[in-house]
């Protein structure tokens, strides 16, 4: 069994996606932008936005523009899960990167696929963890353990 895994805010960025149909459509999306905005400055990691074009894009062995990003942990939040979260998240994991979703801060079209979609994204790697979970692990890295006798 292999463990998660640590974010360290010197490696680890915030990516809103966004697929093109839904962007334009949907006020949810500049909530989630501010959400995501102070979530990344309140640990001290950067933040970028990426769009996905849903009528051609899907994941490829090649190298994509999230390489030059330079980020070994990607946090990402956004919509739609189904389709530019996912397309993301196994772009990112085929690249080698860390993925984490957070699930407070991605939308779906349907509550009800939620699960199913998150159960798939974690069977190819993506850890599924809450904006909470992040943020403690960021604000507490390094993690200095001490072992009482």
């Amino acid at each position: 069994m292999s463990s998660s895994p640590l974010l360290s805010p010197a490696t680890t960025g915030i990516i809103l996606c966004c697929d093109d149909i839904v962007r334009p459509v949907h006020d949810w999306l500049s909530e989630l932008k501010d959400s995501s905005l102070n979530f990344a400055k309140d640990c001290g990691i950067s933040f970028k936005e990426t769009f996905v074009n849903t009528a051609v894009s899907k994941p490829t062995t090649e190298t994509s523009p999230l390489a030059a990003l330079h980020f070994r942990s990607l946090l990402l939040v956004g919509g739609t899960l189904e389709l530019a979260v996912t397309q993301i998240a196994i772009q990112a994991i085929l690249e080698g990167h860390d993925v984490f979703v957070l699930t407070d801060l991605v939308s779906t079209q349907s509550e009800i696929d939620k699960p199913v979609l998150l159960d798939r994204l974690r069977f190819r790697g993506v850890d599924i963890i809450t904006s909470a979970q992040a943020r403690i692990e960021l604000k507490s890295y390094p993690v200095d353990l001490q072992i009482n006798d």
